[in-house]
């Protein structure tokens, strides 16, 4: 049901731990997303749980909370809800795209935890450490082009990949400048883990 936000980030992690990734492109075409299909079809819903779902076109009690249930349910409510192939199309990913968006949303995770010292310390807003990590930016990477290219090249990809506005540039870049100036960064950073 809610393949985008749990269903493939774990039928991936565990392809990828298994290694059965490459098996699995040889079998799995690609995964649909029927929640919001069932949203979008069935908006007078209050919920769009499996159960609801399932009581609201199969006309049956459904209470089964594991994998292989949900799947034959799931399957039952599509048939009994007549929908065609057609319908998945807006709410479907290739393997692949599913696997690029997953390991982009790990990696924009892992980005955020190491811009969590910034944010405790009021540099930066938890929004900002999110806007930061979705660029591909992450603790080790600002301290690098500040450390390496100084803090013009580190203003410079702040404004060109996160913000423009002044005060959050020259925040990041004074407290980098300050990591630089003395304080050794696996304390700064250790510290406020």
């Amino acid at each position: 049901m809610n393949a985008n936000g749990f269903d493939n980030k774990h039928t991936i992690w565990a392809l990828e731990k298994t290694g059965n990734m490459e098996k699995a492109k040889g079998l799995i075409d690609g995964f649909s997303d029927t929640l919001p299909l069932f949203r979008k079809k069935c908006p007078n819903l209050p919920k769009h749980k499996v159960s609801v779902l399932y009581e609201h076109f199969v006309g049956k009690e459904f209470k089964a909370h594991n994998a292989a249930e949900d799947v034959r349910a799931v399957a039952e409510i599509i048939v009994a809800a007549v929908v065609k192939p057609a319908d998945f199309a807006p709410y479907s990913s290739t393997l692949q795209s599913a696997t690029e968006l997953v390991n982009f949303n790990d990696e924009t995770s892992d980005n955020k935890q190491s811009l969590e010292p910034l944010v405790e310390d009021g540099v930066i807003s938890k929004y900002m450490a999110k806007k930061m990590a979705s660029e591909g930016l992450n603790s080790d990477k600002l301290l690098s082009v500040s450390r390496y290219n100084g803090k013009e090249a580190l203003k410079t990809l702040i404004q060109e990949r996160v913000t423009k506005t002044t005060r959050i540039v020259n925040a990041v870049c004074d407290r980098f400048a300050e990591i630089n100036e003395g304080i050794d960064e696996r304390s700064y950073f250790a510290a406020n883990f």
